[in-house]
């Protein structure tokens, strides 16, 4: 190449980056002022986690293809740099398809909603969970059992069988088996478990379609077996609130002299006669 070529090929080189540079200027300020302006805005949170992504996605792209065309302008053949770079993504792909799994797993916990944050969940081995940030790798849960933060990939989240209780502020039912001896007068039984529901400072006792139920349920091997229903008023203190209402059942039964019977069983022995 002469001076003159040498020269164009810088100019058109330089031109190519410029030309870049304020296509990527301007893809940022739109992206900022769809985050500040309008996704701010909205309910839902998938706007807030994928405009930061978007932003790291579009630079490596305007810059991939800035790179292209300055190679390009260089009378580079670029076939070479099109095989590798196809080669380093099967790679990649490859190697990232966890990481790449859990980040769809992300967007579709986002936008199908399952759950969203504050939920209450129940997962398939019967851990009570609270929702406390869904990202797009991974999903960060508060576990009541151990009181403990865990963070669970987001396709085990989608792959698996997740009840979706309420939110953690809301309402819940607490379920408590009772059992008492045979012979108790059952309208008894029913007055001194009231009492315990009503001393439990858990206990929602103010709305009509919240109130609680005692049902006789069954006659047991050893008792006359009642299930307690009660409404509690934040279901985020659901351990808490199951054990003190445990306690002053247990409590109430015996103020009132009702019995708490052992598992027993009747064995009758015949005799032979020789």
């Amino acid at each position: 190449l002469n001076l003159r070529d040498m020269v164009l090929t810088l100019y058109g080189v330089i031109i190519v980056f410029v030309i870049f540079y304020l296509a990527y200027k301007l893809f940022k300020q739109i992206l900022v002022y769809y985050g500040k302006m309008i996704a701010k805005k909205t309910a839902s949170k998938i706007d807030d986690v994928l405009i930061p992504v978007v932003e790291k996605v579009g630079v490596v792209v305007i810059g991939i293809a800035a790179l292209g065309y300055a190679l390009n302008a260089l009378s580079i053949d670029l076939t070479m740099f099109v095989a590798g770079g196809i080669v380093i993504s099967m790679v990649l792909a490859y190697a990232a398809q966890e990481t790449i799994s859990n980040f769809f797993s992300g967007i579709f916990l986002l936008l199908d909603r399952p759950f969203a944050e504050g939920d209450m969940i129940i997962l398939s081995d019967g851990d009570w969970c609270d929702v406390r940030m869904i990202g797009l790798r991974t999903t960060r849960l508060y576990r009541f059992s151990d009181a403990t933060m865990i963070s669970l990939p987001n396709n085990k989240l989608v792959n698996e069988k997740i009840v979706r209780v309420s939110n953690v502020n809301d309402p819940a039912r607490v379920n408590v088996d009772v059992g008492v001896g045979y012979g108790s007068n059952p309208n008894e039984v029913r007055t001194a478990i009231m009492k315990a529901i009503e001393a439990s400072p858990y206990s929602l006792l103010t709305r009509d379609d919240r109130r609680p139920l005692i049902l006789f349920d069954s006659m047991g091997d050893s008792a006359l077996v009642f299930k307690v229903l009660c409404w509690i008023n934040d279901n985020g203190k659901r351990i808490a609130a199951r054990d003190k209402l445990v306690e002053e059942i247990y409590l109430k039964l015996n103020e009132a002299g009702i019995e708490i019977p052992f598992p027993q069983r009747v064995v009758h022995l015949k005799k032979e006669e020789n």
